[in-house]
């Protein structure tokens, strides 16, 4: 998909903290975060060696939230939950972790006191939102949506945006289809005005730090908007490792130049170690984000995690920025391979046969069953890991088939 380079040349730019394993509180605290509790998370992400943390959404009002943004726009961070947000940051920092804020782009709430400034500016009103849908064909809306980012990333030295709910800027919502006029506006049409306001995003930030952290999420990504951010996630799926591993093989084929993320791995608290390995190598070709409660985690559960996170940042290169080759698209993707010129790794999510032609190749097994099946091109040595990092047996691979009891959620190591 690279010819639409000829309509977009300019491309956004990944490397550094955006390809490394992060922490989210969205499925972990969902809107209530708090930093107490946030601080032992830190701790321990820090530990399994995850480099950034995402406060989500819920850090800007009381209570655990009420399903609107009615307050939204005008942006602090609530004190009944961040006692000293500036502290937080500073201690994340301290443990070797970058921090990034969660915004909706285009809200202002009807209970903020700037909605009345900008009645007449808004593409629609949000009955589900209880907010006004701002229209970024103003400049004086694009600055006040872009200098209250500012704000919070001066007065906290926050690292990262998380930008949401840019897919409400559209047409469709408009009564009688009739989208409203734009007198004293400086963009004539609404993606015009969308592609002017992320590109002031990102060069009030990135060009000071590159290594600023801008998410953006599936629901809204395509060539004319990838250009000002560094991360792409796979859209909200909590629990569903396959619609996980859907939208990681569609982004990676799709060679956008960045940092292709997972939706953050969530599971039940007491799910068995080998399901949630399970649940993680459903995007092993993605930067993983961790959204468990780690402090409730059992010490199984972190040891899948440590393992994972290790493997995944001693090969993030290859797994990352290796060309995915994948089996069956047309049964959702059984099996999906990266290799560079010293390894191959492929992850089979079901039943198949994996060809071992030489090369040096670890296989991640997915699958519910506890076995692979090899077809040996030369004879070879293995070594089986379970879903734990730990060795379990290894021995001679024969030329030919070959059934190799594997755990589910473990590797194959061929040499």
């Amino acid at each position: 998909m690279l010819w639409w380079r000829d309509f977009y040349p300019d491309e956004g730019q990944a490397g550094g903290t955006s390809e490394r394993p992060m922490y989210s509180t969205w499925y972990s605290f969902h809107q209530n975060p708090q930093q107490a509790s946030l601080e032992r998370e830190v701790d321990l992400a820090a530990d399994l060696g995850l480099k950034a943390i995402i406060i989500d959404d819920g850090w800007s009002y009381a209570g655990p939230g009420t399903g609107d943004y009615i307050n939204c726009g005008t942006w602090h961070v609530e004190e009944s939950k961040f006692r000293d947000f500036k502290a937080f940051t500073e201690y994340a920092h301290h443990k070797g972790m970058k921090v990034a804020l969660w915004f909706p782009v285009p809200f202002v709430g009807k209970n903020n006191p700037d909605y009345a400034r900008f009645a007449d500016k808004l593409v629609c009103y949000s009955d589900r939102f209880s907010a006004g849908i701002l229209d970024p064909r103003y400049p004086e809306v694009r600055a006040y949506i872009v200098d209250g980012y500012r704000k919070m990333v001066e007065e906290y030295g926050i690292d990262g945006l998380k930008l949401d709910f840019i897919d409400v800027l559209r047409y469709t919502p408009f009564a009688g289809g009739v989208f409203p006029a734009c007198a004293g506006g400086d963009c004539e049409t609404l993606e015009e005005a969308i592609a002017v306001l992320l590109g002031e995003v990102e060069r009030a930030f990135r060009a000071k730090d590159p290594d600023f952290l801008i998410e953006f999420r599936q629901n809204y990504v395509g060539p004319s908007i990838t250009r000002f951010c560094n991360m792409l996630r796979v859209g909200d799926c909590a629990f569903d490792s396959f619609s996980n591993r859907l939208g990681m093989a569609d982004l990676r084929m799709m060679n956008y130049p960045l940092a292709a993320h997972a939706d953050m791995f969530l599971w039940a608290h007491d799910e068995e170690p080998r399901e949630c390995a399970r649940m993680l190598l459903n995007s092993l070709y993605e930067v993983p984000q961790i959204s468990v409660r780690l402090a409730s985690s059992t010490p199984e559960q972190l040891r899948v995690i440590r393992n994972y996170v290790s493997y995944w940042d001693d090969h993030r290169e290859l797994l990352l920025h290796a060309r995915i080759h994948v089996a069956d698209p047309e049964c959702d993707y059984t099996a999906v391979s990266a290799e560079n010129e010293k390894l191959r790794v492929t992850c089979v999510y079901v039943q198949r046969l994996v060809h071992a032609d030489g090369k040096a190749h670890d296989v991640f097994n997915a699958s519910d069953e506890d076995v692979l099946y090899v077809d040996a091109v030369f004879p070879a040595c293995y070594e089986v890991y379970d879903c734990f990092g730990d060795r379990v047996c290894g021995g001679a691979l024969p030329q030919g088939f070959n059934r190799v009891v594997v755990p589910a959620g473990g590797r194959l190591e061929i040499r």
